[in-house]
C-alpha cells in the first residue's frame, strides 16, 4: 500500500493521553498510540500490556505482571517504572475531564503504585475496588517522564509520524511489524493511517463516496440501512453494539419525582420500539434498566418496560399529577388536562451528543402530554454548558443523557451511589442499593459480584432513577472499491494486536 488509509472523524485531537473521556473518535487514535495494562469487553478483562495479574484483601491489592517483549519506539522495553508514572500521572489534580467526564483520581486517586521489580506493580487502594480490572483499560501507559507528543509516543502498533490542526498521520511500527513478525501475520494493517476531522455527517459520507476518504465513523444511519443491509458490493459496514445507555436522568431529589411509581409512570408511557424505530432507524436495542447489554452488572432476565399509557395515567393519578375522567373544578370533564397538583415536567436535552437530543425531547413530550401531564421542552445548544449545568444540579425535570462507560462500577458510582453523590447522581437514594454496592466492592469473586449486580440492578429496574431508552449501535462505514476494510473489535476498535497477545 502506497498513500495512507484515509479515515474521517467527527473531530481529530491529540488530547493529553491521560484526559478523561468517552469519546469514540479520541480513544481510537489513543489506543493505537497507548494501549494500558488491560482491555476489557465490559464483562470480562483480559491482558494487554500485563498478562497476568493477582487480587487480594478483598480488593484492596492487586499485582500486575508485565507482558515480556513490550516496548516504545526507542526501543525501550516497558516497565513498571513507566507504570507508575502513568498511574501517578492519570490521578494527578491537573488531569480533567472531556465534558465534565470523571477523572481517575476519583476512583485511585488515594492508591499506592509501587514497583515490586522491572516487572511487576502493585496497586494498593485504601478502599476495596474488586471493580479495577474494569477501570484500567483506558489509562494509557506512557514513557516515564513523558514530555508530550514530540517526546515518542507509547508502546502501541503505531507511532506519530505527523500533525496538523484536523489531521493526523499515524504509521506502523516496523519494529514490530517486520514481514516476518508473527504480530504481523494476517494482521491487515496498513503502513500509514491518516485520521481527518469532518465534523458534519453527510458530508463525511459524501468524502466516502466520491473516494477521498475510505472509512467513516458514525455515518448517516439511513446510510447504514442502506449499503449494509443490501451488501453493497462497494460499501461494508462494521456495527457493534456499543456501552451506550441513551436515557433521561430523573431528578430524584423532589416531588413528585422522588416518588418511584411517578418514575415508572414516565417510563412506561413510552412507546420504546417506536422511538427507535423513528430516531435510531431501527438500529438500537429497547434497555431493560440502567445498563446495555455490555455491561457485566446487567440483567438479561428482566425485560424493559412495556408500552402501557394506561398503566402510566393510572400511576400520575394515584400521585394526584392528572385528573382522572369526570374530575374537574367546574364539574365537567377534563381528562387529558393539568392535574390537580400544579406540576410542571421540564425536560431537557442537548442538540448534539447524542444528536437525536431534541427528537426525544419531542417524542416524549407528546408521550407524557398525552397521559396529562404538563410538559415543558429546552433545548441546550452548548453541550459543555448543558454538562455542567447537570453535573451541578442547576435544572429540574428530566435530562437526556448517554450514559457510556464501559465499567458498570463507573456507572454505579458516578450516577446511582447517593454516598459519592457523584458528578452525574440527581437525588436517588436507596439503603440497600447502598449497602449491595459495598458489598460488590469488597467480592473480587466474578461470579459472587455478578450476582451483588444482578441485585441491584433489579432494584433500579424497580425504583426506575432514569427513563430507560435504548442501547444504540454504532458503525464504521467503508468505501471498499480499492481497499479492503480496517479489521475492527466488538468495540469498534482497530485491531492491532501487540506482541505475544
Amino acid at each position: 500500500m502506497t498513500g495512507p488509509y484515509r479515515i474521517a472523524l467527527p473531530y481529530v485531537h491529540l488530547t493529553d493521553p491521560h484526559l478523561c473521556t468517552d469519546s469514540h473518535a479520541v480513544l481510537c487514535i489513543r489506543r493505537l498510540l497507548f494501549p494500558g495494562l488491560l482491555n476489557h469487553t465490559g464483562k470480562l478483562a483480559h491482558g494487554l500490556l500485563s498478562d497476568r495479574w493477582s487480587v487480594e484483601d478483598g480488593g484492596r491489592t492487586w499485582t500486575f505482571h508485565l507482558k515480556h517483549g513490550c516496548s516504545f519506539p526507542d526501543g525501550r522495553t516497558v516497565s513498571a517504572a513507566d507504570v507508575v508514572y502513568s498511574l501517578q500521572r492519570a490521578v494527578s489534580p491537573s488531569i480533567g475531564g472531556q465534558l465534565y467526564t470523571v477523572p481517575y483520581r476519583e476512583y485511585i486517586g488515594n492508591a499506592e503504585f509501587r514497583i515490586i521489580d522491572t516487572r511487576t506493580v502493585r496497586i494498593i487502594n485504601p478502599d476495596p475496588i474488586a471493580d479495577l480490572a474494569g477501570l484500567l483499560p483506558d489509562i494509557a501507559i506512557i514513557p516515564e517522564n513523558w514530555s508530550g507528543y514530540t517526546d515518542g509516543t507509547g508502546a502501541g502498533p503505531y507511532e506519530l509520524a505527523e500533525q496538523a490542526e484536523h489531521t493526523v498521520l499515524l504509521k506502523l511500527r516496523r519494529d514490530i511489524y517486520s514481514e516476518d513478525s508473527p504480530a504481523s501475520s494476517g494482521s491487515g494493517l496498513p503502513d500509514l493511517i491518516e485520521f481527518t476531522a469532518i465534523a458534519d455527517k453527510e458530508e463525511r459520507l459524501a468524502a466516502l463516496r466520491e473516494g477521498s476518504v475510505d472509512g467513516i465513523l458514525d455515518p448517516p444511519l439511513d446510510a447504514v440501512n442502506e449499503h449494509f443491509f443490501v451488501h453493497s458490493e462497494n460499501f461494508h459496514a462494521h456495527g457493534w453494539d456499543t456501552s451506550l445507555s441513551v436515557i433521561f436522568l430523573i431528578d430524584c431529589s423532589r416531588p413528585p419525582l422522588d416518588n418511584p411509581k411517578v418514575r415508572q409512570a414516565l417510563n412506561y408511557a413510552v412507546d420504546t420500539d417506536r422511538l427507535i424505530r423513528e430516531a435510531a432507524r431501527g438500529l438500537a436495542r429497547p434497555l431493560n434498566g440502567p445498563f446495555s447489554n455490555r455491561h457485566f452488572a446487567h440483567d438479561p432476565a428482566i425485560q424493559p418496560y412495556p408500552y402501557d399509557p394506561r398503566r402510566a395515567r393510572r400511576l400520575l393519578e394515584d400521585a394526584g399529577l392528572v385528573r382522572s375522567p369526570g374530575m374537574s373544578t367546574d364539574g365537567g370533564t377534563e381528562a387529558g388536562t393539568a392535574g390537580p397538583r400544579d406540576f410542571r415536567l421540564h425536560i431537557h436535552a442537548p442538540t448534539t451528543i447524542p444528536d437525536e437530543g431534541p427528537a426525544l425531547a419531542g417524542f416524549l413530550a407528546r408521550a407524557y402530554r398525552e397521559t396529562g401531564l404538563d410538559v415543558e421542552v429546552h433545548l441546550h445548544e452548548d453541550r459543555t454548558e448543558y454538562a455542567r449545568q447537570v453535573a451541578e444540579k442547576e435544572l429540574h425535570g428530566i435530562y437526556c443523557f448517554d450514559s457510556s462507560p464501559l465499567s458498570s462500577f463507573k456507572v454505579l458510582h458516578e450516577k446511582i451511589d447517593s454516598r459519592t453523590a457523584g458528578t452525574w447522581w440527581q437525588g436517588y437514594h436507596s439503603e440497600e442499593v447502598n449497602r449491595l454496592l459495598s458489598m460488590a466492592a469488597s467480592t473480587p469473586d466474578d461470579t459472587g459480584r455478578a450476582e451483588i449486580y444482578r441485585k441491584v440492578y433489579r432494584i433500579l429496574h424497580e425504583e426506575a432513577p432514569w427513563v430507560f431508552l435504548y442501547q444504540p449501535q454504532r458503525f464504521w462505514l467503508f468505501n471498499t472499491s480499492s481497499l479492503p476494510p480496517l479489521p475492527a473489535d466488538d468495540l469498534g476498535f482497530f485491531e492491532a494486536p501487540l506482541p505475544g497477545v
